[in-house]
């Protein structure tokens, strides 16, 4: 139990690398004034918590917490690549060539990602999961094509409206549905209903809807009450 209290859930190991980013802001807002250095500080980062991990050590552990391991450098200076990465793109307009090429790359790491893990499985007879690790290259390329694409398609001056009202109410909430939507999947299950009850092509959009909405309604409720309010908001 006291492990357990220690390490927190499962999907908690989101907020301890939180917290160690956090902790470095003062050190990294001096780096973001230096788009230069940004650079050289995603490149040095991919080096050390991407590409030296994924050659040396699978599983890739990207999901452990410093509860577990302690400060483990390769996994900070991973987390640190993808601050300053979505920092870079958020912050500076890049040459048309250089999306195309973030994009190819995206496309590159979702193909790389279906067929090791469909020709692993198949060969270990079990679900393959070291290509959806966060701190693999694969899955890197894949995430910052995917920023990049919604900050190109979900600009405030390319999106309606009421779209974007509902953007900001679920952007509002989204921190609080992360942290809720783990104990909505074991009620769910309690019940009997899993992604056996159909066909996967539709079991698992279906849950994963009901998921969100029922993780939707209760954040909100719960937003109501102002000291619950100060910790999932």
């Amino acid at each position: 139990m006291v492990e357990a209290f220690k390490e927190g859930h499962f999907h908690l190991w989101f907020l301890f690398r939180m917290i160690e980013i956090y902790v470095m802001i003062p050190f990294l807002r001096k780096i973001a004034e230096d788009k230069k250095i940004i650079l050289y500080v995603i490149v040095f980062c991919f080096y050390i918590g991407f590409i030296l991990p994924s050659y040396h050590e699978f599983p890739v552990s990207s999901t452990v917490t410093f509860a577990e391991r302690g400060i483990n450098l390769d996994i900070t200076f991973g987390y640190v690549g993808y601050f300053f990465a979505g920092y870079y793109l958020a912050h500076y307009d890049l040459k048309k060539w250089l999306k195309t090429g973030i994009y190819l790359l995206g496309l590159a790491g979702l193909m790389i990602t279906i067929i090791i893990t469909s020709s692993e499985s198949l060969k270990q007879g079990k679900h393959y999961d070291i290509p959806y690790e966060y701190l693999t290259p694969n899955v890197f390329f894949m995430s910052i094509a995917a920023f990049l694409l919604a900050k190109e398609r979900l600009n405030p001056k390319n999106v309606k409206t009421q779209f974007k009202r509902v953007l900001s109410e679920l952007s509002t909430y989204s921190f609080g549905i992360y942290l809720i939507h783990v104990l909505i999947i074991f009620l769910i299950w309690k019940t009997g209903v899993t992604t056996l009850f159909t066909t996967p092509i539709l079991s698992i959009p279906l849950l994963t809807l009901l998921i969100f909405c029922i993780s939707y309604v209760c954040v909100k409720a719960m937003a109501q009450l102002p000291f619950i309010k100060r910790f999932i908001l």
